[in-house]
């Protein structure tokens, strides 16, 4: 399965050091699949988007590339951010986990309990499958960037 990536610009709020408005680019893909296979595959298609970009999106403030997982809505978010985690870079890569999601809410609808199992399962999943594939990505190595993921909030960031 090969993801399809829509690009989704936003306008700027923000100025950059020139006074331009900094625009937004999302690089986003919907995935049906609910598999571990299918997950895996687009978590890993998400990671390699976001680092064939890391050369137009490192700013002089950049620290981390962050992986967050939306347990809501089974959504993986990439940016690269400053060291507070509060300046993202113009170039971020979203996936949709639409199949997923909605195993989880039908999930949630039955056993409160069975559904903060599996989304831990899969939060689990998804984090080691961002860690292993950035661990043998060459591409990744040649910046000085720290890997970091979470799935609740910025500031309980795991290092991958």
């Amino acid at each position: 399965m090969t993801l399809e990536w829509q690009e989704i610009k936003t306008p700027g709020t923000l100025d950059d050091e020139t006074g331009n408005g900094v625009r937004t680019m999302n690089y986003h893909a919907d995935v049906s699949g609910q598999s571990d296979e299918s997950v895996k595959s687009a978590v890993e298609q998400g990671v390699e988007k976001a680092v064939a970009m890391l050369a137009s999106n490192i700013r002089d403030d950049s620290c981390y590339m962050l992986c967050e997982w939306d347990r809501q809505s089974s959504t993986l978010r990439i940016v690269v951010t400053d060291v507070k985690k509060e300046s993202d870079s113009p170039l971020v890569v979203e996936c949709s986990f639409g199949g997923l999601n909605t195993k989880m809410q039908q999930l949630k609808n039955s056993s409160e309990s069975d559904w903060e199992s599996e989304v831990n399962d899969c939060v689990e999943k998804v984090q080691y499958w961002a860690r292993d594939y950035l661990t043998t990505c060459a591409e990744f190595m040649n910046y000085s960037l720290v890997a970091a993921f979470h799935s609740e909030s910025r500031s309980k960031c795991a290092l991958l």
